[in-house]
């Protein structure tokens, strides 16, 4: 199977020197930038990521540069994000 889309979990310092290399790659790079910083949305912008903004794309793959319990959070919050969940469960 091809992979095409790889979610990304942390756009910060880190995240977008990951995500350039991704991009390098020819892949498609997905975050969710609510309640992220100006900082974290500009290195994002500059990235080239696409900000899910309430659309969750298939992901087959996902990239955690945080604890697990913090990749949990945020992981969930991916989740509700998604439109293939139903508006009650999000």
């Amino acid at each position: 199977m091809k992979i095409e889309n790889v979610g990304l979990m942390s756009p910060g310092d880190m995240g977008q020197a990951v995500a350039m290399q991704i991009k390098a790659k020819g892949l498609n790079v997905y975050t969710a930038l609510e309640q992220r910083s100006e900082r974290t949305r500009a290195l994002a912008r500059e990235a080239g990521l696409t900000d899910l903004s309430g659309k969750m794309p298939s992901l087959r793959y996902i990239v955690a540069q945080r604890s697990p319990k913090e990749n949990e959070a945020h992981g969930r919050q991916l989740c509700r994000s998604s439109p293939d969940r139903p508006a009650n469960q999000r």
